[in-house]
């Protein structure tokens, strides 16, 4: 009976934090970029139970297999969906986005981070940065200085009132599990980055690749398996109380 409660508790314990999950990435359904994290479950070790069965202290006992006993689910990490987005117009010459592989490379507090995010302007210096003021780097890792008119190739040549002056840097990494979220739409990796295959597209952003109904329904699923595990938590807990209470009783 006990192993019942623990087992109902970690399940409640399980959708909780996938609650959590589903919540952020229903907050950020209109975030550039954004990309959605999946909750993962995994069950508990499983373990063989038994009994023993014979006389007292053991003498001519025997072991009866009851079958394995699992206790439950937790949950065992959360992973980043990197989907592209849909990609939106908006005619701007500084946003950019990138449909196919890759991710723009910026300089945030001295370090370098990655984003899908290519909702970019001009500050008061006219280098380009990110909507919070992070430089947006090149291939060589230099940020970008526009004192003219902006295109971008497909390839990621920059080119300022007909002048090359470079290439964006947008890379790319063999190994996505090693991109972790660092907030604000960055991420960070300590795998060295390649150059991206992907096509740099000119006043386009990149949508969310969160699904409102999608994540709506995830929620209402959780709050139901919740309240389910509630429920069986509360029926056990009555059927100890009468154990407790009326065992012994003639």
């Amino acid at each position: 009976m006990l192993r019942g409660l623990y087992s109902s508790f970690a399940g409640m314990r399980a959708w909780l934090f996938r609650q959590d999950v589903v919540a952020s990435n229903l907050a950020n359904v209109s975030s550039n970029g954004y990309k959605q994290d999946l909750a993962v479950f995994r069950s508990f070790p499983s373990r063989s139970m038994v009994a023993l069965e014979g006389g007292e202290g053991g003498a001519g006992s025997r072991v009866q297999p009851l079958g394995p006993y699992t206790g439950g689910v937790l949950l065992g990490e959360v992973r980043t969906d990197f989907a592209p987005g849909a990609l939106e117009e908006t005619g701007i010459p500084t946003h950019l986005a990138v449909e196919g592989e890759g991710f723009f490379a910026v300089r945030k507090g001295g370090q370098v981070l990655y984003t899908r995010n290519g909702s970019f302007h001009l500050d008061a210096r006219r280098y380009l940065v990110t909507s919070d003021g992070a430089e947006v780097l090149d291939e060589n890792g230099d940020p970008l200085r526009v004192e003219g008119e902006l295109v971008v190739d497909e390839d990621g040549t920059v080119t300022v009132d007909g002048q090359a002056r470079g290439k964006l840097g947008v890379h790319a990494f063999d190994d996505l599990g090693s991109l972790r979220k660092v907030g604000d739409g960055y991420f960070s990796s300590p795998q060295a980055p390649r150059r991206a295959g992907g096509r740099v597209v000119q006043g386009y952003l990149e949508a969310s690749n969160v699904n409102a109904v999608d994540q709506m329904v995830k929620m209402i699923e959780g709050l139901r398996a919740y309240e389910s595990n509630q429920r069986l938590i509360l029926a056990q807990d009555r059927t100890l109380e009468r154990l407790v209470n009326q065992t012994g009783k003639v």
